[in-house]
């Protein structure tokens, strides 16, 4: 009783903070807390905390786990575990954690969630078990803004601040948004760390990967105008969801956020406002896209807003294509513009950066078709003057300009060159043990084909997950096939395409399906260069 009567209590003597302490936190943070939680549905008292700090004020989250166990419905949008509280005028909302949780996110392997799993730290954490009950076909958000039923206004004069806590998915099935700023006017988090223990790194032929869906989200942006507030996402890591921070809204500031193992590291206007407006910029500093299936994505953008990428490092890794991944793209090519200064850490290791893969020059951003023609974009590891043969290896970007060596004189990039492709058909299964090598332009590889591994889809699995590791393949598991890329841009021709099965004596075929194409050049009066 003293629970329920608390929120109402606390309104009523004008206090505006309120503390919060987990089932095991530590003893001298129950002391001090206004309401501790049972271990069970623990949602329902942080939504008690948050009533009762009113139009503004504080909820403290003491070091410990929080366990969410149900969503509500909601009037419009994602079901909730914990939202904002509209009231009359509008509200500025605060929920403080001690520190985002160490070791990233809980351990779902763990029999017994509650009482046997430790973490340093705020931690909320979706169990199982309400996972595992939530439709797929739903859509569901950790914290979010109140969605009020009404105008955009009203959604409008919300704003929330999330500092220093983890929260924990079991899985990236399922269409939950971490934290949905869709239903606030201004959205300011800092030092979180959002998601799975799934990384989806192609570092051994023995990984299963599972890319998540792109409903399940670390952060959503805001509808629109944010009506001069502040917006700012400081420090937070998104680990193994199908989209780690879907941006949008206006005047949004990014800085050294980090996307780790998503379906897609960040998109860009990917749903609809419903009463806001996309026109002013937005920003991101030092920010980094680690291991996603995709490059970036920009959705729609009829009113010309701008995105300026500072300093942005990506890690290539070959997970990319073998998930069917793509460069970055513009859903309209040729809407977006700003400047984008990046590097590619390239995994795809060969003879420019062997032992270790480095920062490359070779590895292109923007995909194929007009994507990115607005934006003036920079890969920072190029050099400003090549020589002839170096200027057409490299992965220039549309309209950069590098000035030939050889020529004595800089050339203008008309059109980025693209990767070539060929497909590998597996006829028969290996006979023996043995090597297989494949070549597809400078692509080499030669996997091990061990002693008694049988049939023709054992070998196509086989040879997959052994290239995979350190090629950009794709499996066609229906047609018996493997699709493998050249890493170097430019053309390649049917005599630089070829599969050699050895003593294995399996029937392969290597046909080139993509040639590829070279950079285009211009000097400075309009002709052609090679």
């Amino acid at each position: 009783m003293i629970s329920l009567a608390l929120p109402v209590l606390l309104c009523a003597q004008g206090v505006h903070d309120v503390r919060v302490a987990a089932s095991d936190s530590p003893a001298s943070d129950k002391a001090l807390a206004d309401l501790v939680c049972t271990g069970h549905d623990d949602q329902e008292t942080i939504q008690k905390a948050i009533d009762a700090v009113g139009t503004g004020g504080t909820v403290y989250l003491a070091s410990g786990n929080y366990f969410i166990d149900s969503f509500h419905k909601a009037e419009k949008g994602p079901d909730y575990a914990i939202k904002t509280r509209r009231l009359e005028t509008a509200t500025k909302i605060r929920i403080q954690g001690t520190v985002r949780a160490n070791g990233g996110v809980i351990d779902f392997d763990s029999p017994d969630l509650r009482g046997k799993t430790k973490v340093t730290g705020t931690n909320l954490v979706v169990t199982r078990e309400c996972y595992d009950a939530l439709p797929d076909e739903g859509s569901f958000a950790v914290i979010r803004g109140d969605d009020c039923g009404k105008e955009f206004w009203d959604v409008m004069a919300q704003e929330l601040t999330v500092n220093d806590l983890t929260i924990s998915l079991p899985d990236n099935q399922k269409n939950i948004i971490c934290i949905d700023g869709y239903a606030l006017g201004a959205l300011n988090v800092d030092d979180l760390r959002l998601g799975t223990r799934i990384f989806n790194r192609s570092m051994s032929p023995d990984q299963s990967f599972r890319v998540g869906v792109d409903g399940c989200i670390g952060i959503r942006g805001l509808q629109g105008s944010n009506n001069g507030s502040e917006t700012i996402f400081r420090s937070v890591y998104v680990i193994g969801l199908g989209i780690g921070f879907a941006l949008s809204g206006e005047h949004l500031v990014c800085i050294q956020l980090g996307a780790i193992g998503n379906k897609y590291g960040y998109t860009f206007n990917g749903f609809t406002p419903e009463g806001g407006v996309w026109a002013h910029p937005i920003t991101l500093i030092n920010c980094c896209d680690e291991v996603s299936a995709n490059y970036p994505f920009f959705g729609p953008n009829p009113y010309g807003q701008n995105v300026d990428l500072v300093n942005f490092n990506m890690e290539h890794y070959t997970t990319m294509f073998s998930q069917g991944g793509e460069y970055a793209r513009e859903a309209v090519p040729g809407q977006w513009g700003g400047n984008i200064d990046y590097d590619i850490q390239d995994w795809e290791a060969d003879s420019w950066n062997n032992p270790f893969p480095g920062n490359s020059p070779y590895r292109r951003f923007w995909a194929a078709g007009g994507s990115g023609s607005r934006f003036t974009s920079r890969n920072n590891v190029q050099k400003r003057s090549y020589s002839s043969e170096e200027r057409r290896r490299i992965a220039p970007n549309a309209g950069q300009v590098i000035f030939d060596e050889d020529l004595g004189r800089p050339l203008y990039c008309l059109e980025c060159g693209d990767y070539g492709c060929a497909r590998i058909t597996f006829a028969s299964g290996a006979e023996s043990p043995g090597e297989i090598t494949l070549r597809v332009g400078n692509t080499i590889r030669r996997i091990t084909v061990p002693e008694g591994l049988s049939g023709r889809d054992a070998l196509l699995e086989h040879v997959y997950r052994q290239l995979m590791v350190g090629a950009s393949c794709r499996l066609l598991k229906e047609d018996g096939a493997l699709l493998v890329w050249n890493n170097m841009i430019g053309t390649i021709s049917g005599k630089d395409v070829s599969v050699d099965a050895g003593k294995t004596r399996a029937r392969l075929e290597a046909a080139l399906v993509h040639q590829g194409a070279e950079n285009r050049w211009v000097d400075f009066t309009g002709n052609p260069v090679e």
